[in-house]
């Protein structure tokens, strides 16, 4: 689920708001983790065509139950969420509560204040694919523009995110 270009706070952090994204929290502090936002079609002011509501990440091997990473079915903190601080499949390590299973597509450093999850994936061409609020299904390029990366991932900056 995307929570746009923004940290996502764990117990003791604090989120960042750099846009809004179709998930997060009401609480722009992250601390009432109780109250999630509950966005709206009429709040996609960039266009539901021009917002990402949730991209492909990688699963987590089983055996490693303390990383979450990819498991939609699991609510817990990392388990399902990716922001759009990073590039798709970005080098830079994921900062969450995490399992460094030396994998270089999976990389990661242990935060217990903040989550930053990129959207990653496996495919050879190098991106990842996302579903769009409008319903639409694209494959977006881990080379893309990092400021049109962020833009599309928010759904009231009005910005003009162009071909993406």
């Amino acid at each position: 689920m995307n929570w746009g270009p923004n940290a996502i706070p764990l117990a003791g952090g604090s989120a960042s708001s750099n846009g809004d994204a179709p998930f997060g929290y009401q609480d722009p502090a992250g601390v009432d983790r109780a109250q999630p936002r509950a966005s709206k079609f009429r709040d996609f002011l960039d266009g539901q065509s021009s917002t990402i509501l949730m991209s492909e990440t990688i699963r987590a091997r089983k055996a490693f139950h303390l990383d979450n990473r990819g498991d939609i079915l699991n609510d817990d903190d990392g388990a399902y969420q990716f922001s759009t601080v990073l590039h798709p499949n970005s080098a830079i390590p994921d900062q969450m509560v995490c399992v460094n299973v030396s994998d270089p597509a999976m990389p990661c450093t242990n935060s217990v204040t903040n989550i930053l999850a990129a959207a990653r994936s496996r495919h050879i061409g190098g991106g990842v694919v996302v579903g769009m609020g409008d319903g639409a299904v694209r494959f977006i390029s881990e080379n893309i523009d990092l400021d049109t990366w962020r833009a599309i991932s928010t759904m009231d900056g009005r910005e003009d995110p162009g071909q993406y």
